[in-house]
């Protein structure tokens, strides 16, 4: 897609590497797991079209997921399955948020 080659991407540990659009793909298949869907390329075409021109030349991981998640938010009102891959990538946000909050799941509890 448009302009990735010179992309940055910052991940969690605070490594860099260039922006994979690929990676990217793989994570919003990810997202589709489980469902029935007639033409799941389809829709992930969709939504990376949405969000390619809205990734800066330098990113985080974290500003990634959140605009994956905008992208599909954008798509909500051409189908109702954009609703739930939204709330699927909402919980994945929130679960990594709590994984780095939280060592254990004890610790959790504890919490």
């Amino acid at each position: 897609m448009n302009g990735n080659k010179n992309r940055i991407v910052i991940k969690r540990d605070g490594t860099q590497e260039k922006f994979q659009m690929k990676k990217l793909v793989d994570a919003i298949f990810a997202l589709l797991e489980g469902f029935d869907l007639p033409d799941d390329y389809e829709i992930v075409f969709k939504i990376t079209k949405e969000l390619d021109l809205k990734i800066p030349e330098v990113v985080t991981t974290e500003e990634l997921d959140y605009l994956v998640l905008k992208a599909i938010e954008h798509l909500i009102p051409t189908g109702s399955i954009y609703d739930t891959i939204a709330t699927r990538q909402l919980l994945k946000i929130i679960n990594r948020r709590i994984e780095r909050r939280f060592s254990s799941f004890k610790d959790y509890i504890k919490y």
